[in-house]
């Protein structure tokens, strides 16, 4: 399904949404809500006692009430904020944190590297890429992992909110403005997620449980949902206890059509007039016109199979025994099984048509090709009949059937933490939290069956952003014992991440009491922060000595094409690609699964042995920071002033492989003569080379001012400005990333690698709304924005200082790696909510967002329009919601070096990879059985959208993917 702009028709429900709730109109307020309301506050540690006391001032027994809850907390804010609140879990069809989330105005969600799953995965604010948003669950930091081996690799600081199920809210609020009491790290916000307290539990004892199924329409599988809550407190409500426990399991299935990769074409013989091949006794010429332009690379008929089993529990104690002293220790921890079956039938056209070895092409030519732009729309890609004295006389790549099994993938993430409030006196109150947290992100195994067949014709037409055709001659994709398919040894790298945080927060809270200063806040945080990725590659146990990889011959001679494991070999779903246009290969082999699994005991991944250096890394933080705010009301003006003072000291530790005559490493069949100074501790544990670490600490100092102020105009409307500093540091793997390609012959020396000295990236923010509250569930409000940001990371040369191997002395490498560049974002937004008679209600947001960076590149994520729109109804037993969110299309990767400029004679083009405009239709219906029962019904992506993903322009595509519709059946009971 294609998704189109609707910007005028969600302004218009949005203007029309105001005269609804406009003086006068069909639900104007009877009454307004007294002006001056104690406003919300929020401290270092988890926002503030005022927010608890909201917890218990409002009961949640519906959507409505839930909506009034949110816009109080809003309304009585003294900054720009969002917030869900779900103290009554099932008013919508969200099933994690991000798609409540997703629902609120300025906030997107993206679904990772694996880009197209059915589940959110990141979020971001106000069109920031999620890694510059901070996440925190009750004020401190959340550390997480990821279950998809991309993810794994890549490494983020986003927390992976696949990890956090939607029973978990008590409260999320999202803070758009800097504060200084907010802990740093987000620069167009951060999201504070807020559990429930025992204390806070309207009932002695309190009870809710959640027993049902989902329903995955393309994997056709039926699974279990389960979740429970405990809470018990006693009759002097000084000690309670709250224990939540959630196993949440869903069966995925992803049809897609892919493109991996772009080729330009710049130097192949294709471009070349007088480069020609006899195809089909007919002599084909290369053609000057097809120089600069881009074709696709590997296209491929995509199906990923897999489990998504979350678990885990949370557990609150909290002891209160009088006004004054308020102390809890909570431990949460969830886990994610997540193991997985990948298989791609691709071709090769880059293999065809790119050179290898210092070569310039292979030769291929194309015929019958159509241009379209830069993008060579449909060809018949020949090979070069020449070519079959290449690997070993099979000639060049044409096609590839792969089969994947990432066994025992999954992550986790978890935490537990001590906190206390302390009154000293009637003016003085302390708060504080120390705690540790850690997630991991882990696949165990990756055994995979690749086979290729050779020199074959490849054809294939792009039909624009609908849909491709493609197909290969002279083979069989339906049996891989015929046609000239050989198996190659291609097992992928898995990985192991960790990433752990130990933190101390201190904050003190003093009545001023003088004029109009009202309240002095001040704290300290400090935190040690440690992420580390391991790298391990797989080996064939047959390859006792070198690195083991084996050569084309001798996997020949250990799997022969008549001992390939086809027992159990099946085929794709009769139905997979049903909903996606083009006529490209449906009907091929796919090897049993368990088939796949039985390859371990043929392969090893010892994590001694076949470690990567190269691609593991160790990055350590401390973090202290310090902050000094001041509140003050003056009649009507209130609002907060203040600053935060932030040092952070980063050491990376990465490694660099080493020629064996320098580093020997295990089980090499000779160990040629050492030569040069002697590496200082060489590592030399590992069969794939020996290494040297590299290692460089940094120290960085940043100062974040902020103001926010609010202004009662009148008892219904209200404005806030605000200025602020805020800052994000780099990802792990822009600082710690392997170095390779070390020229010493060269003046200055050059690598390639990961920047050490990268800075944080800071945000100058200005921010100003206005807000009309119509009564206690009516609103509407319009914003306006701009961030400039600093050292926005992106891809870029840069100066380190490295270990020479050569002298084992540091000097300075112009490396090829990552730079700070300056980018701004501005734009404007517009929500609202009304009840509008007979038990129904609507509520709906359009965001408007305009990003670049200093060399005209769209800042990565954000979405030039994005808009929310969701109906309620609530009358008697029943409630209902539908909902409906889009964003327009949005970059997601680099292709190239960053900028935007057209291909050259000898250059390819620069630009940006996209995902196309997405939208979602959720809904909820639920009926209440008696006061303690009820029954649900929920169903996400219910249009079973087509995600569509694009390099550059549409006509060169990257991807089109669909996961089906989830529907989900609950019994719900609660005492």
């Amino acid at each position: 399904m294609k998704f189109h702009r609707t910007h005028i028709a969600s302004a218009v429900s949005l203007s029309l949404l105001g005269l609804m709730i406009a003086p006068g109109g069909a639900w104007a307020a009877d009454t307004a809500p007294a002006a001056g309301s104690q406003k919300a506050e929020s401290s270092e540690a988890k926002g503030s006692e005022q927010k608890n006391n909201t917890l218990e001032q409002v009961v949640v027994t519906g959507i409505r009430a839930s909506l009034e809850k949110s816009i109080k907390t809003k309304r009585d804010a003294d900054t720009n904020i969002e917030v869900v609140t779900a103290e009554d879990i099932g008013k919508m069809p969200d099933k994690n944190i991000a798609d409540s989330l997703s629902r609120l105005s300025g906030v997107n969600v993206t679904h990772g590297a694996a880009f197209a799953f059915d589940e959110a995965e990141r979020v971001q604010i106000r069109g920031t890429p999620p890694k510059l948003n901070l996440v925190t669950i009750n004020g401190h930091s959340l550390s997480s992992g990821d279950w998809y081996l991309s993810d794994q690799n890549a490494t983020t600081r986003a927390v992976g909110f696949g990890m956090l199920p939607s029973q978990l809210i008590g409260q999320s609020i999202v803070y758009k403005n800097g504060r200084a009491d907010i802990t740093e790290g987000g620069i167009g916000g951060a999201v504070d997620v807020i559990t429930r307290k025992p204390l806070d539990l309207r009932q002695q004892l309190t009870g809710e449980v959640s027993l049902g199924a989902v329903y995955s329409t393309l994997a056709d599988k039926v699974d279990p949902q389960l979740s429970a809550l405990l809470g018990w407190k006693n009759e002097d409500k000084t000690f309670g206890v709250l224990v939540q426990a959630f196993r949440e399991d869903r069966s995925l299935r992803r049809d897609g059509v892919e493109n991996f990769g772009v080729t330009t074409l710049l130097s192949q013989d294709t471009t070349n007039p007088a480069k020609c091949i006899t195809v089909n006794g007919s002599q084909v010429c290369g053609n000057a016109e097809l120089k600069g332009k881009r074709l696709p690379g590997n296209l491929a008929s995509a199906l990923f199979e897999g489990e998504r089993k979350r678990h885990g529990g949370f557990l609150s104690a909290q002891f209160k025994p009088s006004n004054d002293l308020d102390m809890s220790f909570s431990v949460f921890q969830s886990s994610l099984d997540a193991s997985n079956y990948n298989s791609n039938t691709f071709t090769f056209a880059n293999n065809m048509l790119n050179g290898a070895g210092g070569t310039t092409a292979n030769g291929a030519i194309l015929s019958n090709y159509k241009i379209v732009g830069d993008v060579v729309t449909a060809a018949t890609i020949n090979p070069n009949p020449a070519r079959l004295s290449a690997n070993g006389g099979l000639g060049d790549i044409a096609v590839q059937s792969g089969h994947q099994v990432r066994s025992g993938a999954g992550s986790s993430a978890g935490f537990y933490d001590f906190d206390f409030k302390l009154r000293a006196n009637d003016r003085l109150v302390f708060n504080g939290k120390v705690g540790h947290t850690e997630g991991t992100g882990e696949t165990e195994s990756s055994p995979g069956m690749l086979f290729r067949a050779f020199n074959k014709p490849i054809t294939y037409q792009i039909n624009g952003d609908q849909g491709l055709d493609w197909s290969v001659a002279n083979v069989n994709l339906r049996d891989l014992t015929q046609g000239g398919w050989h198996l190659i040894s291609d097992i992928q790298a898995v990985f192991k991440t960790k990433d752990q945080d130990t933190y101390l927060y201190l904050n003190g809270e003093y009545d001023t009491d003088a004029g109009i200063l009202t309240k002095t806040k001040f704290g300290m945080r400090a935190g040690k922060h440690r992420n580390e990725k391991d790298q391990i590659n797989g080996a064939w146990n047959f390859m006792t000595t070198g690195t083991g990889t084996p050569t084309q011959a001798q996997m020949d001679a250990q799997f022969p094409v008549s001992t390939f494991p086809m027992s159990n070999a099946g085929y794709y779903p009769a139905d997979y690609g049903s909903g996606l246009n083009g006529n490209f290969p449906k009907d091929v082999l796919r090897l049993d699964r368990g088939t796949m699994l039985n390859v371990n005991s043929l392969i090893n991944y010892d994590p001694v042995l076949n470690k990567n250096w190269a691609g593991s890394y160790i990055v350590n933080e401390k973090t202290e920071a310090f902050y000094l705010m001041q509140e003050f009301e003056s009649g009507a003006l209130s609002g907060n002033a203040g600053v935060r003072l932030v040092g952070t000291e980063v050491n990376s530790i990465f490694y660099q492989a080493l020629p064996a005559n320098r580093v020997c490493p295990a089980l090499a069949v000779s160990c040629p003569p050492q030569v040069g100074t002697p590496v200082q501790n060489p590592i030399a544990s590992s069969r794939l080379s020996g290494y040297m670490q590299q290692e460089v600490t940094t120290h960085h100092t940043d100062l974040l001012p902020s103001m926010n102020l609010r202004w009662d105009l009148d008892s219904r409307t209200i404005a806030r400005a605000s200025a602020s500093r805020t800052m994000a540091r780099p990802e792990y793997s822009e600082l710690a990333g392997a170095i390779s390609g070390l020229n010493n012959n060269v003046t200055p020396k050059s690598a390639s690698g990961g920047n050490p000295n990268l800075e944080p990236t800071t945000s100058n923010n200005l921010d100003a709304s206005l807000a009309w509250f119509a009564n206690s569930r009516a609103y509407v409000q319009g914003s306006v924005f701009t961030q400039h940001m600093h050292n926005y990371v992106k891809r870029g040369t840069a100066f380190v200082n490295l270990k020479n191997p050569d002298t084992q002395e540091f000097e300075p490498y112009l490396v090829n790696s990552f730079q700070g560049r300056k980018a701004k974002l501005k734009g404007l937004e517009l929500s609202g909510e009304s009840p509008i008679g007979g038990g129904f209600g609507i509520v709906g947001n359009v965001t408007l967002v305009d990003g670049v960076d200093q060399d005209g590149a769209q800042i990565i994520g954000t979405s030039k329009w994005t808009y929310n729109l969701r109906g309620y109804y609530e009358s008697g037993p029943w409630t209902a919601t539908l909902a409906w969110n889009q964003r327009s299309a949005y970059p997601v990767s680099y292709f190239g070096n960053g900028t935007i400029s057209d291909a050259t004679a000898t250059a390819a083009r620069n630009g940006l990879n996209y995902a196309d405009a997405q939208g979602s239709l959720a809904a909820s219906i639920s009926y209440r059985i008696n006061d303690n029962m009820s029954v649900v019904l929920d169903g996400t992506n219910l249009l079973n959208p087509t995600y569509y993903y694009y390099s550059i322009t549409p006509d060169m595509p990257l991807g089109w993917y669909k996961n089906g519709r989830q529907v989900f059946l609950n019994l719900r009971a609660k005492f």
